[in-house]
């Protein structure tokens, strides 16, 4: 009988599998790990850190399942093969409806208002629509929702972007920017705007220098920078459209910057007073080389428009 407090219990024994080692690997690497006379053992008993692991473990499952020296346990329930395991993982999630936003993501592979738990301080992830902006985290469903705090000053100018000018037609972008749970709320928010948001420091990805699970697009529309950076270039791409089309000063940003994009920020301040076509290229330009810089690709600084690895 498995461990009637464990949501997921694998016991790997001895086994003449070419795949063993492999499998020991997996388990040492997916934590929650302990190995008794040989018995290598995985209990997993916090609902998020299974939802947070599923993928791993199903690797991990797929592979041992038919050992003899195996034992599964879903829930203190034996799996006697891959099928049971199925069957009790479908009964466990329909008991679980609060975490339908995460079941229902499972299988994407590009973020597009999916909802994910991942290695950070508020592990529940709401991933932006689609070529969006924005993350938002919380501690766990239905609690809190939180920007992190680097992107406070981007997402204040952006309202005040809607409420100084008359372009309200960039105001429907609201539903690429942000998560879906956000951008339903938006429409029903009075002024200011920025108050209905919260913000805490180091939450996001990039604070923490991690990856997200998911893709900002598929392969057919980008290269790996793009699929993994996507969000934060287009974050600096519309802080960098702000700062032009309002009383901001390019001069503002500066200090924020790394000194050899220093010119062509200089630059792209006189191209906007002149009008020149195709400034949002450069744009685009400048704040992916702002990116490429800040995660350690100072060797592959985009010269044009973007630039596909």
């Amino acid at each position: 009988m498995g461990n009637i407090n464990a949501i997921i219990e694998i016991r790997i024994g001895s086994s003449s599998s070419k795949y063993y080692d492999k499998s020991i690997a997996l388990v040492k690497a997916i934590g929650n790990y302990q190995n008794f006379d040989d018995t290598h053992v995985i209990l997993i008993t916090d609902i998020l850190e299974f939802f947070k692991k599923k993928q791993e473990l199903l690797s991990i499952i797929k592979i041992v399942y038919k050992w003899k020296n195996t034992q599964i346990f879903f829930c203190g329930q034996k799996c006697e093969s891959l099928g049971d395991f199925f069957i009790y993982l479908k009964n466990f999630e329909e008991a679980n409806k609060k975490y339908e936003p995460i079941i229902k993501s499972y299988y994407s592979t590009v973020g597009n208002g999916s909802v994910t738990v991942e290695e950070l301080p508020l592990p529940i992830v709401y991933y932006p629509a689609l070529y969006g902006c924005f993350f938002v985290f919380s501690e766990n469903i239905n609690a809190p929702l939180y920007f992190c705090e680097c992107t406070r000053n981007t997402i204040e100018n952006y309202f005040i972007f809607l409420q100084e000018t008359s372009e309200r037609a960039l105001y429907a972008l609201n539903d690429k920017l942000f998560p879906p749970i956000i951008s339903k709320q938006i429409k029903d928010w009075d002024e200011p705007l920025i108050h209905h948001i919260h913000f805490q420091e180091k939450i996001c990805f990039a604070c923490n220098r991690r990856l997200p699970k998911l893709s900002y697009c598929h392969p057919m529309y980008g290269g790996n920078f793009q699929q993994k950076y996507g969000w934060y270039k287009r974050q600096e791409i519309l802080r960098l459209y702000i700062a032009l089309n309002t009383k901001s000063e390019i001069d503002n940003l500066i200090e924020d910057y790394p000194p050899e994009l220093y010119d062509d920020l200089k630059q792209l301040q006189h191209l906007q007073e002149l009008g020149e076509d195709h400034l949002y290229s450069k744009i685009e330009r400048i704040a992916e080389n702002k990116i490429r810089l800040n995660f350690g690709f100072k060797k592959k600084l985009a010269k044009r428009g973007l630039v596909r690895q």
